[in-house]
């Protein structure tokens, strides 16, 4: 597969993610609504029919549902350990990473690059310290890319509040918290290392439900594997 030489985002270390240069006019979006409770965000359409309209199965993290009245197809829909996730694919890029409710009907992958997204999402349920190596595509405002930037160098097995972020970022920490909302790449840009002064907080907009059920499993993914890691303290008898 052909791709273009990786470009690392202003003030990410490297972390396994590949992320192209993304140049944007559009202006600081800090002041965007949060989607409503119960609809999501989508942003990609493959030229493939998804399975038959069921309300149930509609995609949790999602936008261009509501702007074209279409619902989105995946090059894959596979197996999490708290649900589904589905991959949209654009051109040579991963467009989105979305999740979706255990009942939605598994896809295998249909294209080289939907496998690998695959395959490194099934290494990362066994090891969270999986590197992810995708191609991702362009996406989001100037403000957006630094808040996406400053998640991305959040390590494993650490969190950090959207107050904290937004102070590092000179911001507010509603608009933080909007930005990580919007994130189209969660896991690969882990969004839910960011969480409130006064718990987990919420996950694409939500704040109850299957989205949070995914966040909290994969914090305790990446804190036990920590732990795991964390050397005993030796007793000298």
């Amino acid at each position: 597969m052909l791709r273009a030489p990786p470009i690392q985002l202003a003030g990410m270390p490297h972390t396994g993610i590949l992320v192209f240069c993304w140049q944007s006019t559009e202006k600081q979006d800090h002041s965007r609504h949060a989607v409503p409770p119960g609809q999501g965000r989508q942003h990609g359409l493959d030229p493939v029919p998804r399975p038959a309209q069921n309300p149930s199965m509609h995609p949790l993290s999602s936008h261009s549902l509501h702007s074209t009245g279409r619902s989105p197809v995946y090059s894959a829909v596979i197996p999490a350990p708290f649900g589904r996730l589905g991959i949209l694919i654009a051109g040579t890029h991963i467009q989105e990473i979305v999740f979706l409710p255990p009942e939605y009907p598994l896809h295998p992958p249909s294209c080289l690059l939907s496998t690998q997204a695959a395959l490194q999402l099934e290494s990362y349920w066994r090891n969270p310290d999986h590197p992810f190596l995708l191609p991702l595509k362009p996406s989001g405002t100037p403000f957006r890319r630094r808040v996406w930037a400053a998640i991305a160098a959040i390590p494993r097995g650490q969190t950090r509040t959207y107050g904290a972020l937004a102070q590092q970022l000179g911001s507010g920490a509603r608009a933080v918290g909007q930005a990580c909302g919007d994130n189209p790449f969660p896991i690969a840009i882990p969004c839910h290392r960011v969480i409130s002064s006064r718990g987990p907080g919420g996950f694409a907009h939500e704040s109850s439900g299957f989205l949070m059920e995914a966040k909290r499993w994969l914090l305790h993914h990446e804190i036990s594997a920590a732990c795991a890691l964390t050397p005993s303290a030796h007793v000298t008898p």
